[in-house]
Formats: C-alpha cells, structure tokens, sequence
C-alpha cells in the first residue's frame, strides 16, 4: 500500500521502461500503478501492454494531458509513447532512467519535501543516459527546491557487444580488468578460445564508441573473476552466485567488516575503483572465492559510505535492481546505520525497473512542473 501520497489531479499517462514493464495513470487525485507486463521486446506483451493500458483509460475516463516515457530512443515505450501523444495531439515528456528510479524512492517514501540533501544511491544493469552512454552505477542529490542532480558515477568502462555481454560475464571482466587491471588481462585468458582472445583483445584495443558505469555488469565481472559464472541463462543468475558464496563466507566469519575499499586509504576518490586491482591480485594469489565475493560485497557499502562522507550527505536513499540483493542491503545496514546515516530503502515497490513508471510520474509531476 501507498497511503497519502500527493498525487497530481491532472491526468498523466507514465509508460516506464522496457524489460520489466509497467505503467501508470493518474486520475481525480487518484494513482494506477499496472502490474508486472513482462518483456517489451516480446512482440505479444508489446500488444498486451496496449490492450491494458487503453482498457485502463476508458475504464477510468482517462483523457490524459501528457504522456511521459524513458529517454531511452529505441524503448518500445517510446516509440508507443510518441504516437500516443500525437494520436491524443498532447506533449510527450522523457525522463533519465536512473532519475526516474530516484524519484520513485523518493515519492514512495515521501522525501520531496525533505530540507536535508539526500544522496540517491541508484544501481542497476542498464539505463541510458543524458550523455548517450549506458549508466548503472549513478550517485544523485536531492534536496527540496533544488532538484535532482548528478553528483558521481562509477567510472566508465567499454560496453562490448550490447547484450552479449549481459549474456556473458566473462567479457564484463575482460572489459574491467583492460580498464582498471590491464596488466593483469592474462588470467581471463583461459575463458577464451585463442580466436576469441586475439578477437577480443583487438576489440578492446579499437576506439570504443559505447561506455557504461553498471554495477551490474560489475557483479558478472567479479563473478566470472572468481569462477562462478563465464555465462548465463537468466538475468541476475551471476550476482546471485556471488551474494550466495558471500553469505556462505560471512555466516562463518561475521566480523569481517573491512573491504578492498577502504585499503585503499586516501589513493583513491571515493567514485574510484582502484581498488578493483586489489581485489584481481587476490584471485592471482588464489584467495578463496567466498571470501572475495564477501570483500567484494562490503567494498561496495565502503564506497557507498564515502561518497556520503564527501558530500556532507546524513540521509540515503537506495534504488535500482541491484539493491535486490538481500546481503547488500544487510550490509549496508549493519555498516551504515551506527554511524548515524538514515537509510531509505522501497518497502512496497520492487526496487527494479518496476517501479520506472511510478518515478516518471512523480518526477514529472514534482520536478518538472513545478
């Protein structure tokens, strides 16, 4: 339930995004939020995501005033949206991805109003961003009045071969150990065949055109790195191998509380991810894969926490598919909260892309009209 929200009494159709589609309407005050629709690349939840969404506006007399979709150009959603709009002569309005999914934390847990500054800490596998890149790994403010703001990134790295590379964790290692290890590219070598290296090794010499900031794919790259998963079957399979052996390491060593992060020191901006070296060199000296996959997992809370530090910010606000990782959000309690920092995490949204057109509709409504 989504009791007493400040829902726009004029009519917005919101799309969401494209994988794990929603959408949502407002009406009289009141708020639709669709279920589950699947897949948009399906051409047959394409035509169901249609049915449903013109059933709902005449169930409800909807005659909307604008429609609001995600930036991304070849979304289903935005091409729908667009002839929507025309069809219905009314504006179409696009909203970044991981602002979207800022929004939708921020509304669901009736944070718009906060005087504080708010870092949004939003991670998943993929959005596009205002900068034509792939974004995943994008660290937001907030304050009431002052909007929504970019403040860091995880450092981009070459987004190699679109989909196959979500398919196949191996080359998010080989794209992170060229751009953060590259003396050590030779220990992935064994996950190719010898035409595959020398085909891979030129793709990564070549000027890239496509670059991402995914803690997704920054969970394939680990995993394959430790021997999990080189590919998979279905989306999340390796980061859910690696919060698997994380946790098996952590119910027998609880008091590990220090990552790769913070032996860093100061030789590294907390956006940084020198410490990724750290974390190779391990698996180069044959360090347990369990254990890594734990130091892994708190690295991340480490690097979470300084951002905050450097920013001044008390209060925290989590969204994204990557925070479906029940561990990560443990951790991050058991690490953050005796600190005094304020967590805000979904409680009855899904923290993934479910919940794009409930953010859309709220960013719309609190952002960019008013």
């Amino acid at each position: 339930m989504l009791p007493d929200l400040n829902i726009s009494k004029v009519p917005i159709v919101a799309l969401g995004a494209a994988v794990k589609a929603t959408f949502s309407v407002t009406y009289h005050g009141n708020l639709f939020l669709s279920q589950y629709l699947g897949d948009l690349s399906d051409f047959d939840t394409q035509q169901r995501y249609h049915w449903l969404l013109q059933r709902t506006l005449r169930q409800f007399s909807v005659q909307p005033s604008v429609v609001v979709g995600d930036l991304h150009p070849n979304y289903f959603t935005t091409a729908f949206g667009r002839n929507l709009a025309e069809e219905l002569n009314i504006p179409f309005t696009q909203i970044q991805h991981h602002e979207a999914h800022f929004a939708a934390i921020l509304a669901e847990r009736k944070l718009f109003d906060s005087p504080k500054p708010i870092l949004g800490v939003i991670w998943d596998g993929t959005g596009y961003g205002s900068d034509g890149q792939i974004w995943g790994g994008e660290f937001f403010s907030y304050q009431s009045g002052k909007g929504i703001h970019r403040v860091g990134q995880l450092p981009y790295f070459p987004f190699l071969l679109g989909d196959k590379m979500v398919r196949e964790p191996r080359l998010s290692a080989l794209s992170f150990c060229k751009q953060f290890a590259t003396s050590e590219l030779e220990i992935l070598s064994q996950k190719f065949s010898p035409t595959e290296w020398e085909w891979y090794l030129k793709l990564l010499a070549s000027q890239q055109a496509i670059w991402t900031s995914s803690v997704g794919r920054l969970f394939d790259a680990v995993a394959s790195l430790l021997g999990f998963a080189d590919s998979v079957t279905y989306e999340g399979e390796a980061a859910l191998m690696l919060e698997t052996a994380a946790r098996r390491y952590l119910r027998k060593n609880p008091t590990l509380d220090e990552g790769f992060f913070s032996r860093m020191n100061n030789q590294q901006t907390p956006f940084s991810l020198a410490w990724f070296g750290l974390l190779v060199e391990a698996v180069k000296e044959q360090v347990p894969a369990d254990q890594l996959a734990a130091l892994f997992h708190i690295s991340l809370v480490e690097m979470v926490a300084a951002v905050a530090i450097e920013g001044g910010f008390e209060e925290i606000a989590f969204s994204g598919g990557v925070f479906q990782n029940a561990l990560l959000l443990e951790l991050l309690q058991k690490h953050l909260l005796p600190r005094k920092f304020k967590l805000y995490f979904h409680q009855a949204l899904s923290s993934n892309d479910e919940n794009i057109a409930f953010g859309q509709l709220f960013h719309h409504t609190i952002l960019k009209v008013n």
